[in-house]
């Protein structure tokens, strides 16, 4: 069982096409925001190029929709047609490309749709995303059990798979044995008087007073939310195992024993104040410690938790660290705008990038280990990467996630090399020989 650990400090202190016409927004990045970037909102999708192996084909025999299918089709407003026989397919001029849709009701209504306002079909459980040709605006289908299939494969040679959707019986199972961790928690703890809190998404366990616990769950559902539409996921999707499990200790010193104890870490924690632990069977659990300021906590809390969603997100696969931090900071900065802290390291970040006219070495390493002007460069390249187009920053970490390695995903969505975006950056800040 492979495990990835994840920490966050504790409160004591075409590419060139693409990224070049974002140079526009050089003035953004130059200084630090007065107020948090804005959440991100769904938008269209369209094709990239990592895409072009799954659409699937249209018209003779080996069609993946004709006549007589019954379907499922979801409006862009997230409304469904269930269960509706296709009584006519207007095909589009582009190969395989998709105009109309005419149906009839089990009730006998018919209708004409529009493709351009579908966002899935479901085709005797074969299911299909609509998509958008940038070049032509013609619209296609993604074959997602095809996409399943590659994705598989090329997962595999890294000892990584997709995850699978959790069973009834396998989602209660995790969730008994979580609230049985729980309880030994609390029998280590005898001095302590801890709280189980529930909710739909979230399994939380901690000995803070009651009064204090309403907040932060209102801080973990703002990061839910924003990462299902960072993800294009529907927001009702239970993306856990069973629930996110969440402890957090009133004091350092209970947290650090609990991650001794019953996580079997021997990290040195003293300058940490959350750990996020995921690992190739599933369970996500996170801990942390509340610390004397709220704010600098709810980010933290954000942070560490969205590692979490991350690593539950398509499959195993982890993410290099760059792109890891830069979206849980991203992430807290949207989520938390009590907090100042992300922009504070920013605000370093860039400061010493026009020093040295560099990201501080190794950045994008793998299993890189980022100190604070890091954190803050990683999340300024991720919001820079969302700014110049959110969707091809969603289908860059869904490539990643897919198999992909980040050079092949960056190069199949935004269509350009690491030098380029560097480059691109580094204008942004005023920085343009940035190195790495």
């Amino acid at each position: 069982m492979i495990q990835r650990t994840s920490v966050a400090w504790s409160g004591c202190s075409s590419l060139a096409g693409c990224l070049l016409m974002s140079l526009a927004l050089a003035g953004l990045l130059s200084t630090v925001r007065a107020a948090p970037p804005k959440p991100l909102k769904a938008g269209p999708r369209y094709l990239t190029k990592l895409d072009e192996e799954y659409i699937a084909k249209l018209g003779g025999d080996n069609a993946a929709m004709k006549v007589g299918d019954k379907v499922t089709v979801t409006i862009q407003s997230g409304k469904k047609y269930e269960d509706v026989e296709i009584t006519d397919l207007q095909l589009g001029k582009e190969p395989n490309s998709l105009k109309v849709i005419g149906c009839t009701s089990s009730k006998g209504l018919k209708q004409k749709l529009q493709v351009s306002t579908l966002v899935r079909i479901d085709n005797n459980d074969r299911l299909f995303d609509v998509v958008q040709q940038s070049s032509t605006k013609a619209h296609l289908l993604l074959d997602l059990a095809r996409r399943d299939e590659l994705a598989a494969e090329r997962l595999a040679k890294s000892d990584y798979e997709l995850w699978t959707e959790p069973t009834r019986e396998e989602r209660e199972r995790e969730i008994a044995e979580l609230k049985e961790m729980c309880q030994k928690v609390g029998e280590a703890f005898p001095d302590r008087k801890f709280l189980a809190k529930e909710t739909e998404f979230f399994l939380i366990y901690t000995d803070m007073p009651a009064n204090q616990v309403g907040g932060y769950i209102a801080n973990l559902d703002a990061m839910y939310r924003q990462l299902c539409v960072a993800f294009s996921l529907p927001p009702d999707k239970n993306i856990w195992l069973g629930k996110g499990a969440i402890f957090i200790f009133a004091d350092q010193k209970s947290f650090i024993r609990f991650e001794k104890e019953f996580m079997e870490n021997d990290e040195n924690l003293q300058n940490f104040q959350g750990v996020n632990h995921g690992d190739t069977s599933g369970r996500n659990i996170t801990a942390f410690y509340r610390g004397d300021d709220p704010a600098f906590f709810a980010g933290v809390l954000v942070h560490e938790t969205s590692h979490g969603f991350v690593h539950r997100y398509r499959s195993s696969a982890f993410l290099d660290s760059w792109i890891d931090e830069g979206i849980a900071e991203w992430n807290a900065n949207v989520c938390v705008p009590a907090s100042r802290e992300v922009q504070l390291r920013q605000s370093d970040a860039i400061a010493s990038m026009r020093r040295t006219g560099s990201m501080g070495g190794d950045f994008f390493s793998e299993d890189a280990e980022f100190d604070k002007d890091q954190y803050g460069a990683a999340s300024l390249l991720t919001e820079f990467m969302l700014q110049t187009d959110p969707h091809l920053y969603r289908a860059f970490l869904g490539g990643i996630k897919d198999g992909h390695t980040p050079a092949e995903a960056l190069k199949g969505t935004y269509g350009g090399t690491f030098p380029e975006l560097i480059q691109s950056f580094g204008r942004s800040i005023g920085v343009p020989n940035l190195r790495p």
